[in-house]
């Protein structure tokens, strides 16, 4: 690795779900155990405080089949609690049930709202059958074999898909204050809406199937895609106006 290490910082409890910065600080948000909600920190040198506790409101999905152990998994497609930092130096959080998103500034203090675009996208079959695949493990398991085949053959008769995808699946922060929302997987080709507080919904980007976005820059995005053989490799486009 390049340059020079200029701190080390201990996570605050359980596994991190998600490590972003902002300036000089690290946020960091755990994996909620229970019914806890998800705390997302800033952490600025040896100060450490809250700026906001996301409930947990994905439902889960238990899938059982002869020849396998039973799994249980969080529900195909249901919306669930998510955040990014932004240009400003806090976060955007989506409380997984709102109709807009929180933008929340270095002291915990909700600053704005931003509506969530207009429009929902339909679940398709390509959708389901992706699901099945990465949600259950595959592979050899400590010398057992493929335990988890017979499960995944029954995963899209025994989970319940919903209609149409959830508002939101992930964010990302843009360098000028705008927020940019994942509406579908890559499964069905990733569609990115980029949201501010001034013009509101500004533009929708739709990905060929397989890509995955990566970050946003004034001028540029970052894709993540894959070749034939699997190796996955970084494409920059230059970045859409409408």
């Amino acid at each position: 690795m390049g340059g020079d290490l200029r701190a080390t910082r201990r996570f605050p409890g359980n596994l991190a779900w998600r490590v972003a910065t902002s300036g000089g600080d690290t946020l960091i948000s755990l994996f909620p155990r229970g019914s806890a909600g998800m705390p997302i920190t800033r952490q600025a040198g040896s100060e450490r405080y809250t700026l906001a506790t996301l409930p947990r409101v994905a439902k889960s999905v238990t899938l059982s089949a002869e020849g396998s152990p039973s799994l249980r998994l969080a529900a195909p497609f249901t919306p669930r609690e998510t955040w990014t930092n932004h240009s400003r130096g806090g976060i955007v959080v989506w409380d997984g049930q709102s109709p807009y998103l929180e933008r929340i500034d270095r002291e915990g203090q909700v600053v704005s709202h931003l509506p969530l675009p207009t429009g929902r996208y339909p679940v398709s079959a390509a959708d389901q059958a992706a699901w099945a695949d990465r949600a259950v493990p595959s592979g050899d398991m400590a010398g057992r074999g493929d335990i988890f085949k017979s499960l995944r053959a029954a995963a899209r008769d025994q989970a319940s898909f919903p209609d149409y995808h959830s508002p939101v699946y992930e964010l990302i922060g843009g360098p000028d204050d705008s927020v940019w929302i994942r509406r579908t997987p890559s499964s069905s080709g990733e569609i990115w809406t980029c949201v501010d507080d001034e013009r509101g919904q500004r533009v929708t980007l739709r990905l060929p199937i397989g890509r995955e976005l990566l970050a946003v820059s004034a001028n540029e995005i970052a894709v993540k895609a894959r070749d034939d053989m699997g190796v996955e490799f970084v494409e920059v486009y230059a970045l859409p106006r409408r």
